[in-house]
């Protein structure tokens, strides 16, 4: 099914353009510095995934072996979660929420991050590879995790999965994830259920809203200029020392810009 694609050069063309996709009616967002990457998790990018051990791995059920191999992204998991107690107090005892844990510390996921908050994923579009379109993805899961019932393995469909705050990262950003049983295979527009049917005009639960690379600078000061940065999303001293390098950058930029405007009249 194709995707329904939008553009938006500024803030404020960007707020109109998802006032068809609103936050309050469920839409989640993502935003990625290079507008061709797709939507993959981590452990299903081609560094993480290897094919060949799904294939053995079918060959061991369909051969009714007693303890078939786990997923290759559930093992790594596994084997991360055995060691992790050594390195933190305490860690999640629901698998879910244990599995977010893994996530945020930058292990290789089923998890894809999004945010409730469309401001956050329009800066991070906006923020890197200043040299490509950027783009923000607007999704509407009609499925969402229930970490009192759902089970790791079991749950077959991609799902909606909203943690509890793990740390003021979390919290500041909004965070929400995707659930991706099969995190190899990108995820791709569908049509929404009828009981969905009005939740966006497109009739679709995927958009992408493409954001040019010439306006990532503007759009990034904009939203400074607004409360939404580097150390707002990242609320401890490593966000800070990001915001303050970015501010300092941001100055040469502009006084080379303006110097070559003001050549540029002359």
């Amino acid at each position: 099914m194709d995707l329904k694609v939008r553009e938006a050069r500024t803030v404020i063309n960007f707020l109109e353009v998802i006032q068809d996709y609103s936050p309050t009616l469920g839409w989640i967002f993502r935003g990625q510095g290079d507008e061709s990457w797709p939507l993959l998790p981590k452990a299903g990018r081609p560094e993480f995934y290897n094919p060949d051990w799904d294939i053995k791995r079918n060959e061991e059920v369909q051969n009714g072996k007693p303890h078939p191999r786990p997923p290759q992204d559930l093992g790594r998991f596994n084997g991360w979660r055995k060691e992790a107690g050594a390195y933190a107090q305490s860690l999640p005892s629901n698998d879910f929420e244990s599995l977010a844990y893994a996530q945020h510390y930058g292990l290789a996921t089923r998890l894809l991050d999004w945010t409730e908050n469309p401001l956050a994923a329009l800066y991070f579009a906006a923020a890197s590879h200043h040299d490509v379109n950027g783009a923000v993805h607007a999704y509407f899961g009609t499925a969402h995790v229930d970490v009192e019932t759902a089970k790791l393995g079991i749950l077959d469909r991609i799902a909606v999965y909203t943690p509890r705050p793990i740390d003021r990262r979390v919290l500041a950003q909004a965070a929400v994830f995707t659930y991706h049983p099969e995190p190899q295979i990108p995820l791709t527009p569908n049509l929404l259920e009828v009981d969905y049917a009005e939740a966006g005009p497109d009739g679709l639960d995927l958009v992408k809203i493409v954001i040019p690379f010439d306006m990532k600078h503007i759009i990034v000061r904009h939203l400074a200029e607004l409360g939404m940065s580097r150390k707002s999303l990242f609320p401890d001293l490593e966000g800070l020392s990001a915001y303050v390098n970015w501010r300092t950058t941001w100055v040469d930029y502009s006084k080379k810009r303006m110097a070559e405007l003001r050549k540029a009249r002359a």
